[in-house]
């Protein structure tokens, strides 16, 4: 015979794991983007089709002009064939030096996990949306 303690407990439980949820799917629609660093980036751009990073860190100035613009254009694309990332340069170096990013924002466009575009410096909507649209393939436009 099961306990009345033992499914209040289980009840609990759930609405735990239901509301941990709901925090990261607020969490994911304010800010779409994963974080990347030297140890996972080579995996994670091999491991979509379509990825959209922007190497950055805290102190550029530039950096932080572009930030909304690229979480904006990140949250209209996201789960439309197109993944986007970012990476601190500062904390990710070696990722930098591997992709000759010298100057940041540098905003680099991966297709099953080679580099096929890059972009430096803080762009404007339109020109971000433009160079994500060069690359998802047309059903996925919607």
């Amino acid at each position: 015979m099961v306990r009345l303690s033992s499914i209040e407990s289980l009840l609990d439980r759930y609405a735990e794991l239901a509301g941990e949820r709901a925090r990261r799917l607020r969490r994911y629609a304010e800010d779409p983007t994963v974080e990347l660093g030297d140890d996972d980036f080579e995996y994670f751009v091999r491991s979509h089709r379509l990825v959209v990073v922007v190497f950055e860190a805290e102190w550029c100035s530039p950096c932080k002009v572009y930030k909304p613009i690229f979480l904006e254009v990140a949250r209209r694309y996201s789960g439309r064939g197109v993944v986007f990332a970012r990476v601190d340069s500062d904390k990710a170096s070696k990722t930098a030096d591997n992709y000759h990013v010298d100057y940041i924002p540098t905003t680099l466009v991966f297709v099953d996990g080679k580099p096929v575009d890059v972009l430096v410096g803080a762009m404007e909507k339109n020109t971000l949306e433009t160079l994500v649209l060069k690359y998802v393939s047309p059903s996925e436009h919607a």
